[in-house]
């Protein structure tokens, strides 16, 4: 016997659709519409009846999103799109062994019902999604839709699955990480006790914009525009806590001579637990870093684009044979890579980033940086005409502080950062004072 689905118009043509629509989380009352049929051998029993046990000849996904810190109420699952590097819908016959025939389209969306998206782990009750997909070996894009049902907000999630044989009559669950929520970091100068805007009303929140006036003040005779400058001088004044750290101890036991002297020095505040300039170093050389334009993140009420995959440490080190405790410390191998007479706020170092994000069997083995900006602008802090207020670079580039720091000259501090783009990848030379960037932890 031949079952066709609730639709089927003919004994053995099967019709996947290119349109499904599944209005309850969790349900599969919609497959019978989709393209689900199957085949069965009927045998009669003793009583005089027939009995059959069908064998679906269709494949089957079962899309189980989740997201992660979302703290913004509404987020919801309106649809799935499916694209395929073959054709995974249309007409087929339907035989004793399966289906056979080419079939018309190599794509098919799946519309939902608003199903929430605010779970951390994959919850099957709360979102999980079917689709029905003609059997073989397909190349799949899945293109998520989500919406905030409080805002109007909307955005796309594109994830690139694997090659894979999908056998007829099994379900495969698609488990999928949209996205993370970002809304709530903040920028520091280096090292400061308090966030660059502590206190500090935006003059636009969703876009990350303050005022002239918000801006961390030196207030010393004769140094504007500067926010800050160093020692010997000693600030008190009502933004002290908003600015760099001037006093950093010296990194002991290490000496590196250099154009600006010869000691490093370390974070002791807001940067004391990001990563080392050495750990920078072997995330440069040795972390496969990869920009993904397609990455998606949660900034204030708005799906964004764009960021960095990077090795972990725990990959790093045992591919170079190595512990993480001593990425942390200083490798004589990598002084090239953080020589500081590369110049101020120059590039430093810097190559070509990777492109894409890894495959999704080796994606467990990196994590994901979104590119967030930077206040300061081009130059940072006075060093140009930029507006101190502005958030630059967001969603276009990535900027991020580091524990070490190494000058005492001319009262002023230089410091290290990770700097990446869609092109490049740094280890950037900058003043302490100039830039405002996010914290972050090595992982």
């Amino acid at each position: 016997m031949y079952y066709t689905g609730t639709n089927g118009t003919s004994h053995n043509t099967v019709n996947i659709a290119t349109t499904q629509t599944q209005g309850t989380p969790n349900t599969t009352s919609h497959i019978g519409e989709s393209g689900d049929c199957g085949t069965a051998l009927a045998t009669r029993t003793s009583a005089g009846k027939y009995g059959f046990t069908l064998t679906h000849r269709s494949a089957y996904l079962c899309f189980l999103p989740r997201t992660t810190n979302v703290t913004e109420t509404g987020w919801v699952l309106t649809a799935v799109k499916v694209t395929s590097d073959n054709n995974i819908a249309g007409n087929y016959t339907l035989t004793p062994t399966g289906l056979t025939g080419t079939g018309s389209s190599n794509e098919i969306t799946l519309n939902t019902g608003n199903f929430d998206i605010s779970n951390a782990a994959t919850d099957q009750a709360r979102n999980a999604s079917y689709m029905v997909i003609a059997p073989g070996v397909h190349t799949l894009t899945v293109e998520y839709t989500v919406k905030n049902t409080n805002t109007g907000n909307t955005g796309t999630i594109v994830k690139h699955l694997d090659s894979k044989d999908y056998h007829a009559n099994t379900l495969y669950p698609v488990t999928a990480h949209l996205f993370g929520e970002y809304s709530d970091t903040k920028y520091y100068l280096w090292d400061a006790i308090e966030d660059m805007w502590h206190n500090k009303t935006p003059a636009n929140y969703s876009e990350g914009l303050y005022t002239a006036a918000d801006e961390p003040a030196s207030e010393l005779p004769g140094y504007a525009p500067y926010w800050i400058i160093g020692p010997p001088l000693q600030y008190t004044g009502p933004d002290a806590n908003r600015i760099y750290n001037y006093n950093a101890p010296v990194v002991p036991s290490f000496t590196y001579s250099h154009g600006y002297g010869n000691h490093f020095y370390y974070a002791t505040r807001s940067a004391k637990d990001c990563p080392s300039v050495w750990e920078l170093a072997w995330y440069y050389d040795k972390g496969d870093i990869r920009w993904d334009g397609e990455a998606a993140f949660l900034f204030r009420g708005k799906i964004y684009h764009g960021g960095a995959w990077i090795k972990k440490q725990s990959e790093i080190a045992a591919e170079n044979s190595t512990t993480v405790a001593a990425l942390k410390n200083h490798d004589h191998v990598y002084d090239n890579l953080l020589n500081p007479d590369a110049g101020i706020m120059s590039d430093g170092v810097s190559k070509t980033i990777g492109q894409g994000a890894p495959s999704a069997a080796a994606l467990k083995k990196y994590f994901f940086l979104p590119a967030l900006g930077n206040y300061g602008g081009a130059g940072g802090g006075g060093m140009s005409s930029d507006p101190k207020y502005k958030l630059y670079h967001f969603a276009t580039e990535g900027f991020y502080t580091c524990s070490s720091n190494y000058c005492r000259v001319t009262n002023i501090d230089y410091c290290w950062a990770f700097k990446f783009n869609s092109s490049k990848v740094q280890i950037y030379s900058l003043n302490s004072f100039c830039f405002g960037l996010p914290l972050w932890k090595a992982k």
